[in-house]
């Protein structure tokens, strides 16, 4: 579900020590992007401003069959 390319993030909150890392990103430092476990996943940053790599990854969501 989740795939390499841009996202937007729109501000410097981040789990600092996140379990189920799915993701990550950096930006001055490594942190995490998505984060998994079991059929919950959340992503820190906004799908919905991130162009075509949102647009990919939400239509990804909505085919995932956990």
């Amino acid at each position: 579900m989740i795939a390499a390319g841009e996202a937007y993030f729109l501000h410097s909150y981040h789990f600092a020590d996140a379990v189920g890392v799915a993701a990550t990103s950096s930006h001055g430092a490594i942190f995490s992007a998505a984060v998994a476990k079991d059929t919950i996943v959340g992503v820190q940053y906004h799908p919905e401003k991130s162009q075509a790599y949102g647009l990919a990854t939400l239509e990804r969501f909505l085919q995932w069959r956990p």
